[in-house]
C-alpha cells in the first residue's frame, strides 16, 4: 500500500469545503462558532471566510443577536452565511420511458423541472443526446439571468460504473449495455463537469442532503416501484461497493424456483415484492370471482388495477388480493430484518408510493418485528413522505455536493 500525504493545497480545499458544508447544513453563524466547530484557529477561519466572501460564495449577514438578560456588552459577532444566489446546478434522472430534467440553486431550492418522454428502442445515445438538449436549454435560461452553472448531475437506473461514467445495464431504460453516459453527455455539453451516479444511490445522497441537519451517520435507503433498489450509507457517505454494485437487495434470491428476473436470475426479491410484481400477480387472477372487491372498485377494468386500487381492495378485505400483498410484505420484511440485524444502522428510509399506504407500512413493520426483537423500530424506520421533490432533485444534487466538496471551485470539461 502506498501512503501519500496531503499538500497545503489539499488542506486548503478541505478547509474551504468544511466551512461551506457547515454553513450549508446549519445556516448562518459567526466566525468564532465556525472555528470552534471545525477545530480550526480563528485566524485560519478569518482567512478562509474572507476568500469565500471574495469568491462570492459567502456573505456577512448582520450581527449576532444578544440573548435577553446577557451581560455581554462587547462588540457583537458578525454572522456569515452561504451566498450562492448566482450559482445553480442542473441534472437529468433517467427512468423507464422518461427522464426528469431539473434545475436547483445551491441551497437546495428547486428552480425548474420538466419531463422528457422517450422510447427505449430509440437507442441510448439518441436518448442521452435529447436529454442534453433539454439540459442545454435549462442552462441557457439561467445563464441569461447572469447566473453560473457549477456542474451537471446524471442519475441512471441499473448497474452503473460510476468511476468510468458507464451504465453497464439499465434494466430496461434502454436496450444497450455498457453505455458511456458521461462521455456522451460531456461531448454535447462541453464546458461543464459531469457527475454520474446510480439512481438509488443518487436518491440516498439527496436524502442526506435534504436532511443534513440530522447528521445521519448510517442508513439503509430502499426504493420500491418498477423494481426494488437500495443504497447503504456509512460514515455519512453513500457506499458504492467494491464493484459498484453495493446493496442490490432487489436481486437477493428469495425463491429459487420463482419467476425469472430481468437481471438474469430467478426468484429475486423484486419479482415478488416490487410494485410492478404485485400488480402483475394480481392482474393474472383478476376477475369477479377471484378478486370480487377489486373488480367492483375498478368497474371490471384491468387498466385500473394499480397499487392504489389494490391497497383499497386489501383494506376492504379482498382475500386473494390480501394473500398476494401479504406475501410481498413478508419477503421484503425478512430481507430488511436481516439487514437491520447485520448492519445496525441509524435509519432505514423507505421511498416509493407503496410505503405511503398505512396498511403496507404498518404490516411491514409488524413482519420485521414479529418477535418483538426490535422495540426501537418506530424510531429506526421512516418514509420519504416528508421530503419534497426527492425524485426531481436527485441529479442536480450530485453537482452541488461536488461543488461544496471542492471548496467551491469549479472545473470544466474540455
Amino acid at each position: 500500500m502506498v501512503v501519500r500525504g496531503k499538500n497545503m493545497g489539499d488542506v486548503k480545499v478541505e478547509n474551504r469545503a468544511a466551512v461551506l458544508n457547515l454553513l450549508q447544513a446549519q445556516g448562518r453563524m459567526s466566525r468564532k462558532r465556525i472555528a470552534a466547530l471545525l477545530n480550526l484557529t480563528p485566524a485560519a477561519i478569518t482567512t478562509i471566510v474572507s476568500e469565500l466572501i471574495e469568491n462570492g460564495l459567502v456573505r456577512e449577514a448582520g450581527e449576532a443577536e444578544v440573548p435577553y438578560g446577557s451581560r455581554n456588552v462587547g462588540r457583537r459577532e458578525i454572522m456569515v452565511e452561504i451566498d450562492c444566489r448566482d450559482l445553480f446546478a442542473v441534472g437529468v434522472s433517467f427512468g423507464l420511458g422518461s427522464c426528469v430534467i431539473s434545475t436547483m440553486d445551491l441551497q437546495g431550492g428547486l428552480l425548474a423541472s420538466e419531463t422528457m418522454i422517450f422510447d427505449a428502442d430509440s437507442g441510448a445515445e439518441n436518448i442521452i443526446v435529447r436529454a442534453c438538449n433539454f439540459l442545454r436549454r435549462s442552462i441557457q435560461r439561467q445563464e441569461s439571468q447572469g447566473k453560473t452553472c457549477v456542474g451537471i448531475g446524471i442519475s441512471v437506473r441499473g448497474i452503473v460504473d460510476e468511476s468510468h461514467g458507464v451504465c453497464i445495464n439499465s434494466y430496461g431504460g434502454w436496450k444497450e449495455e455498457n453505455v458511456p453516459v458521461a462521455a456522451i453527455a460531456a461531448e454535447h455539453l462541453s464546458g461543464y463537469e459531469i457527475f454520474l451516479r446510480q439512481n438509488v444511490r443518487a436518491l440516498a445522497q439527496t436524502y442526506l442532503f435534504e436532511r443534513r441537519n440530522e447528521a445521519i451517520e448510517s442508513m439503509i435507503f430502499i426504493k420500491n416501484d418498477t423494481g426494488i433498489g437500495s443504497a447503504l450509507v456509512f460514515d455519512h457517505r453513500v457506499y458504492n461497493g467494491h464493484r459498484g454494485t453495493g446493496s442490490e437487495i432487489g436481486h437477493i434470491t428469495v425463491d429459487r424456483a420463482g419467476k425469472p428476473c430481468r437481471c438474469g436470475g430467478r426468484g429475486c426479491l423484486e419479482t415478488v415484492a416490487s410494485c410492478i410484481a404485485i400488480e402483475r400477480d394480481i392482474r393474472q387472477i383478476y376477475g369477479p370471482d377471484a378478486t370480487p372487491l377489486l373488480w367492483e372498485l375498478t368497474d371490471g377494468r384491468l387498466d385500473q388495477v394499480n397499487i392504489g386500487s389494490i391497497i383499497s381492495a386489501v383494506e376492504y378485505g379482498d382475500e386473494q388480493v390480501i394473500a398476494i400483498v401479504d406475501r410481498a410484505v413478508r419477503e421484503l420484511a425478512m430481507v430488511i430484518r436481516s439487514l437491520i440485524g447485520t448492519l445496525d444502522v441509524q435509519k432505514v428510509i423507505l421511498h416509493g408510493q407503496i410505503f405511503h399506504y398505512q396498511y403496507f407500512f404498518e404490516k411491514l413493520k409488524g413482519e420485521i418485528n414479529f418477535d418483538q426483537r426490535y422495540p426501537f423500530l418506530n424510531n429506526l424506520m421512516d418514509t420519504t413522505s416528508h421530503v419534497q421533490d426527492l425524485n426531481n432533485k436527485c441529479s442536480p444534487v450530485l453537482a452541488i455536493e461536488a461543488f461544496y466538496e471542492r471548496g467551491g471551485r469549479m472545473e470544466r470539461n474540455s
